[in-house]
């Protein structure tokens, strides 16, 4: 896939009508129109569509990246932070780190003052921790922090805090992420405790900022308490309503919508939707590109049964990068349109979407996908009737999340497995889950995989329905 086409793949049709009017001159026009005639589908081999358009591998290029600087222009007139921020939020990870090593030489050979050059590098700093899991690279990360350290010119005490404490939150993420070295989050929570000491009385801003954050997500990823992560980012509101100044309507819009997703895990649910709802009202803009908590307000919405209201943000948010078979956020929203056609009952498209997920996850970086697609498909077969399969893959599925780690006692998505299995005993029809069991349901349904247990009602009670059928 060429950058180009990596580029039209993503794009909204609003943005796509804006690149279609730009005057383009000479073959152009005809390379742009060959690329966008192969949006969502294998572009054939360079040589290919050089011979099919009449120019050189070199001449082709040379094109692509001048349309590429045409769109860009269009689109985000001036280029600049905007354009970083625009290509961040797609999910644009090569042209994000092209654009940003592209400013990066102009800026140093423009001869821009210091105070540019410290911005420049704040803002690139925070932008590399932004990125989906799978493209976080932590050296990249501490070279632009340390950078950021060397540019700064009224320097303060802690400064050094600040990039330590981001790139530990970034660190806790990845972890959890690809659930790997619990003891290193351990090691982490030990050092921010004493950070947290030594930053007690500091006027550094930003460095008290960054240690709140990664405090939140150490206590949201690895022990799993969503008051405490609201204590602190509860405190980060207050820095930032103190400190107005130094803070962009981002870290303001982001931060409450961490407090949104925390309700959602403490299972609080229309707290969490009303939340949301809120937020991405009042920072409609800044939120438009953030794919994550747009799947969070989604998985929300269903929860509490606002199914059309989920389908509307899926749709508008995610059908782009489903179509483009985008590995990360084309994953998430395959995921949420399976979990609301089961609930729905469209069990045909449900699983369009479970395989096109299945598709994904190899390019995947989130293990979570993993789990969450072999749920679903063990629930699709269920309701289709094939217990056989069902039952097959039930016991591949658990012997899977078994050899990652997961257990009755660290993980709520196992319950799911677990009560499968008891679903699909023959005799279960007859009868209720045993009061163990039923318990894991209840907690199931309490927990942030609340929709799990939504699914598995429909899947009990389809159960027990089919066997009345039988029986009559």
């Amino acid at each position: 896939m060429s950058q180009l086409q990596a580029f039209l793949n993503v794009l909204q049709p609003n943005e796509i009508n804006k690149l279609k009017k730009v005057r383009l001159i000479g073959k152009e026009k005809r390379v742009f129109d060959f690329i966008y005639s192969y949006r969502y589908k294998e572009l054939p081999d360079v040589e290919m569509i050089c011979d099919e358009i009449g120019i050189t591998t070199t001449h082709f290029y040379k094109i692509c990246s001048v349309l590429m600087d045409k769109f860009y222009e269009e689109l985000i007139p001036g280029r600049g932070y905007n354009l970083l921020f625009y290509l961040n939020r797609k999910d644009l990870y090569s042209h994000f780190t092209h654009e940003m090593l592209m400013q990066e030489k102009e800026l140093l050979k423009s001869g821009a003052s210091k105070s540019e050059i410290e911005l420049f590098y704040s803002r690139c700093f925070e932008l590399l921790q932004r990125v989906s899991a799978k493209n976080l690279d932590e050296d990249l990360i501490l070279s632009y922090g340390e950078k950021y350290l060397k540019s700064k010119n009224n320097k303060i005490e802690h400064d050094e805090y600040f990039v330590r404490n981001s790139y530990l939150a970034t660190k806790l993420y990845l972890l959890k992420a690809t659930r790997k070295d619990i003891e290193t989050s351990k090691e982490i929570f030990e050092e921010l405790t004493k950070t947290e000491a030594v930053l007690a009385n500091s006027k550094n801003i930003k460095a008290k900022f960054q240690l709140n954050k990664a405090m939140s997500v150490y206590y949201n990823h690895s022990t799993g308490e969503p008051q405490k992560v609201i204590q602190y980012l509860n405190q980060n509101l207050k820095l930032i309503e103190a400190n107005k100044a130094e803070f962009g309507e981002e870290e303001l819009a982001l931060t409450k919508c961490k407090i949104a997703e925390m309700y959602y895990m403490d299972s609080d649910f229309d707290k969490s939707f009303s939340e949301y709802f809120t937020n991405f009202n009042l920072y409609r803009e800044v939120l438009l590109n953030d794919f994550y908590h747009h799947a969070k307000f989604a998985q929300v919405a269903l929860i509490v049964g606002k199914y059309d209201f989920a389908k509307e943000i899926i749709e508008n948010r995610f059908n782009i990068f489903i179509e483009s078979k985008q590995p990360g956020t084309g994953t998430m929203g395959s995921l949420l349109f399976a979990k609301y056609y089961l609930l729905t009952g469209e069990h045909a498209t449900a699983n369009k979407y479970i395989q096109q997920a299945k598709k994904l996850i190899s390019k995947s970086f989130y293990i979570q996908y993993e789990f969450e697609t072999r749920i679903l498909e063990n629930i699709y077969f269920i309701l289709r009737d094939d217990v056989k399969q069902a039952k097959s893959l039930l016991k591949k599925n658990i012997k899977f999340m078994n050899s990652k780690g997961f257990n009755m006692k660290n993980s709520e998505m196992i319950y799911v497995f677990v009560l499968l299995q008891e679903i699909l005993k023959p005799d279960f029809a007859e009868r209720r889950l045993n009061l163990r069991l039923q318990s894991k349901y209840d907690l199931l349904n309490k927990s942030y995989a609340a929709v799990y247990g939504k699914l598995l009602r429909i899947v009990m009670d389809s159960v027990k329905n089919e066997s009345n059928l039988v029986t009559a």
